[in-house]
């Protein structure tokens, strides 16, 4: 993981002005969807990556897009 400087949304809630990147092996799901490199995180999936509360980092996901549980 690494801080970032570039502005950019995060790849797991969708909230621009990320702040860390997570490695991440690239792949394709199909001809249209897919992943290339690192995961760009912000400040709050950043922190709640670190103590390992996934359940919080889907939340906001699906908060972010429109999608609540």
């Amino acid at each position: 993981m690494e801080a970032t400087d570039a502005v950019a949304s995060c790849d797991f809630c969708g909230d621009f002005g990320i702040d860390w990147s997570y490695p991440a092996d690239s792949f394709d799901l199909d001809e249209l969807w897919g992943s290339e490199g690192a995961w760009a995180a912000c400040v709050t999936c950043h922190a709640l990556i670190e103590v390992d509360h996934w359940s919080a980092v889907l939340d906001r996901t699906m908060h972010r897009f429109g999608d609540d549980p």
